[in-house]
């Protein structure tokens, strides 16, 4: 069984395309969506086991131009 994992990201200005070109590249990235609001990109990913969670965050936290992100784990 998979773990559903919900990352909202928000991004600088102008690296939107940037990083979510780099985010698409990561193992376990199902879906990417630009999005309007708060947030600039939400990320739906799944991983093997929950012990893989950080490894996830940590790749996405290398994409350009990220300054923050919320991770949820679907329950």
């Amino acid at each position: 069984m998979t773990n559903e994992v919900i990352v909202l990201i928000t991004v600088e200005a102008g690296m939107v395309s940037d990083a979510a070109t780099a985010i698409r590249e990561i193992d376990g990235v199902q879906k990417i969506y630009i999005v309007t609001g708060p947030f600039d990109i939400v990320v739906i990913a799944e991983i093997p086991e929950r012990s893989k969670f950080r490894g996830l965050v940590d790749s996405i936290h290398e994409a350009p131009g990220i300054n923050r992100t919320e991770t949820c784990i679907a329950i």
